[in-house]
Parts: C-alpha cells; sequence; structure tokens
C-alpha cells in the first residue's frame, strides 16, 4: 500500500507540472518534450519501487525464499530501462545448500548477473537488429526528446542477441 500512495505522489506531481506549462507561455513541441521527460521519470520511480518492494517482500519472507539466507543488503544497480537508467538497492542471498549467490530480485525481474539492460530494452535492441546494423539499432532505440544519452555501443547489441538467443533456444 506504502508504494501505491508513493507512485500516487509522483503521478500528482507529473499532472501539476504539466498544469503550471499550460498555465504559461508554452508550445505544443515543447510541451511534449516535457511530457515525455516527466512521464519516463516517473516509469523509472515506479520500476525502482516495485523493485526495491520485492526485495523488501522476499527479505522478509523466508518462507519464500527457501535456503536462502541474505548474504549482504543496499546492493545498488543500475539499468537502463525503456525509461532510462535506472538504479535501486537489492539484497544479496546465498544458498545454504548449494552455495550459490544471487540477488533474487533481479532473478525475479528476468535480470541476468551483471546485466546492464533489461528485458524490454533487450527486446527493442534485438528488434531494431533485424532491421538495421547493430551500431545503428544501439542508437536508434531512443526517443529524439529523450533527455539522457542512452546510446549502446554495436558489440552490446550484438552480444543482447546472442545472449537472448541462447536463453531461447
Amino acid at each position: 500500500m506504502k508504494m501505491i500512495q508513493h507512485v500516487l505522489e509522483k503521478f500528482l506531481q507529473v499532472g501539476e507540472k504539466i498544469l503550471d506549462m499550460l498555465e504559461g507561455d508554452w508550445d505544443y513541441s515543447s510541451f511534449q518534450l516535457e511530457l515525455e521527460s516527466s512521464l519516463n521519470e516517473l516509469g523509472k520511480e515506479i520500476c525502482r519501487e516495485v523493485m526495491e518492494s520485492t526485495d523488501a517482500w522476499l527479505k522478509e519472507n523466508p518462507h519464500e525464499r527457501k535456503g536462502w539466507v541474505v548474504e549482504r543488503k543496499n546492493e545498488l544497480k543500475n539499468v537502463l530501462t525503456p525509461f532510462g537508467h535506472m538504479s535501486y538497492e537489492r539484497t544479496y542471498f546465498r544458498n545454504k545448500k548449494t552455495g550459490h549467490y544471487a540477488h533474487l530480485v533481479d532473478l525475479a525481474a528476468g535480470l541476468e548477473p551483471h546485466a546492464k539492460t533489461d528485458l524490454t530494452v533487450q527486446a527493442k535492441l534485438l528488434d531494431a537488429a533485424t532491421e538495421i546494423s547493430y551500431r545503428k539499432a544501439g542508437k536508434g532505440i531512443w526517443s529524439s526528446g529523450s533527455s539522457e544519452c542512452c546510446f549502446l555501443s554495436g558489440q552490446t547489441v550484438m552480444n543482447t542477441k546472442c545472449s537472448l538467443h541462447c536463453r531461447f533456444v
């Protein structure tokens, strides 16, 4: 419930920003760019809240992570989402039986260890790479109005394609 209240507050802030802009001098193009920027910030905030809330739930419910114990808390993760770069904190767990280590929230979200892009971005990259070069795909999936520089190298696109292909073959 706390997460929903926080997201609602952020959404209302976006609405206030839009109303402020409409009350002043504005043109439609700048309105669209401001709206895109605000909604991207809101998207990143919602994704961060979901990841951190899921991580907190995993920490608080040991019966849902049988055999896994907390190793380290509050480890920062940066990942590229369709909204831009997002950071969140997560917990590192150790399995008592196997001795394996993992960030369980990352696994729940489908993020491979050391991944810098989420699955949605990887899917966009793969889709773009079927039509254009890897280099252009890494530059072309981002909207022109984005204030963030989110260019990915051709090598990253190729590695993503190989990773996704190996995962589903």
